[in-house]
């Protein structure tokens, strides 16, 4: 099975055709399974990137707050921030 999110590199997970989840024991549809693993290796590959990239400590911090401003805004704009505020709600126990 896989496992969601996926494991950092070089930690498993290994590649399937159509993954299952733990919680979810049925396959994934096909357009689902590829899209998932398109973006799981541009993800893999920006990592490879950033490591590549041999940036110094301050770099490395620049780097992560202009992906995290870029990740709030697109929170923002998609609508999709009020997701995680209630993802944290339920964390808190406060829904």
């Amino acid at each position: 099975p896989r496992l969601f999110p996926p494991p950092p590199p070089g930690e498993g997970g290994g590649s399937s055709p159509r993954p299952t989840t733990t919680a979810n024991p049925f396959n994934t549809p096909q357009p689902y399974a590829t899209a998932l693993e398109q973006k799981m290796q541009a993800v893999e590959d920006m990592r490879k990137s950033v490591k590549e990239a041999g940036l110094d400590g301050a770099n490395k911090r620049d780097l992560q707050s202009v992906i995290q401003a870029y990740f709030k805004e697109w929170l923002v704009v998609s609508g999709n921030m009020r997701q995680v505020y209630d993802l944290a709600r339920m964390e808190r126990g406060d829904i």
